[in-house]
């Protein structure tokens, strides 16, 4: 069995990381996508709780660089 893309949501790695369980996720999929609202969202909970997973720091994860806004693009 070929193992599936995923892109992650905030829960997921919140209540993966709870119960010690992360690690499952690069064992059952192929690459691993952490939106960067994610990210940011992972990042304001780190100010309630530091110990709050944090995705960067993780070697399986791809965090996607973010799209440009419409107002940073050059219309001609």
């Amino acid at each position: 069995m070929s193992k599936s893309d995923l892109v992650c949501d905030t829960s997921l790695l919140l209540y993966l990381d709870h119960i010690g369980q992360v690690h499952l996720l690069p064992a059952l999929f192929e690459s691993i996508s952490v939106p960067e609202t994610v990210v940011m969202e992972l990042d304001a909970g780190r100010l309630l709780r530091p110990d709050t997973i944090d995705p960067r720091t993780l070697d399986w994860t791809t965090v996607p660089e973010a799209l440009r806004l419409a107002s940073e693009v050059e219309v001609h």
